[in-house]
């Protein structure tokens, strides 16, 4: 399946897909930086859409999120963890956590927040985000955002091993609204993940991915992430896997 990202390229595989990281870090992907908020109307469209199988690949842009995402970005953080899909109503018992992911989406000093988060639109429409930051600043961060967010759970993430490490950039929470998946979303997104982490000078990009869900590791061998290790975090074994494409 092809790797839409602009207008200027397709990408059939690993190697397009080193293309589009080289273009990426050297500015000569059209990266659209303009601010598009994800208002009711426009999520009202989203869930009427219904894209190809592939979304042409001009109709892809991404951006930086701003203040403005931060309820959009909660909820994509809340669908990467698989305790709510965007669609379906949110359960009472989860409304609270959303109002606090959405607060600390709006600080700078979080690992959920704003800041470290990149936007993908669709015709320019709202489609997924990415959640990407230096393993570096993780531990510290991570501590700080269980005491904001998850005071109750301290215990169990004092005993969670860490899921990344200094000298490496992570690509953390990943999410496509579901009328946008199969489309090439998640894969410009991981893309541009790539590039930004190269860009700031990490040559090892990681992430993790739940060890009982293999057709995930197949998914992001298909990439050109291979496995590293395996950390257990949150009473969840989870496999770690590097971009190893050179």
């Amino acid at each position: 399946m092809s790797i839409p990202i602009n207008g200027d390229f397709w990408a059939n595989d690993t190697n397009d897909l080193l293309l589009i990281i080289s273009d990426l870090h050297n500015n000569k992907t059209k990266i659209d930086t303009k601010t598009s908020q994800c208002q009711p109307a426009q999520r009202a469209k989203i869930r009427t859409f219904a894209p190809p199988q592939q979304i042409p690949a001009h109709m892809i842009t991404l951006r930086d999120a701003t203040p403005a995402d931060a309820p959009f970005l909660a909820s994509c953080v809340m669908a990467a963890m698989h305790l709510h899909d965007f669609e379906q109503p949110m359960p009472s018992a989860l409304l609270d956590l959303h109002r606090r992911l959405s607060n600390s989406q709006l600080r700078v000093d979080t690992l959920y927040t704003h800041a470290h988060s990149r936007i993908a639109l669709a015709n320019g429409q709202v489609a997924g985000s990415l959640l990407s930051y230096p393993g570096d600043i993780y531990r510290a961060r991570r501590r700080a955002t269980f005491e904001r967010l998850w005071p109750q759970l301290m215990e169990l993430e004092e005993r969670s091993e860490q899921e990344t490490d200094p000298g490496e950039y992570y690509l953390d929470s990943l999410a496509v609204l579901p009328a946008f998946r199969h489309g090439g979303v998640a894969r410009a997104l991981i893309a541009d993940g790539i590039a930004r982490g190269r860009g700031q000078g990490y040559a090892r990009i990681a992430l993790v991915v739940d060890a009982s869900m293999p057709h995930l590791v197949d998914y992001y061998k298909g990439l050109g992430f291979g496995p590293l290790d395996r950390r257990r975090a949150f009473d969840t074994d989870f496999l770690r896997m590097g971009y190893t494409a050179q």
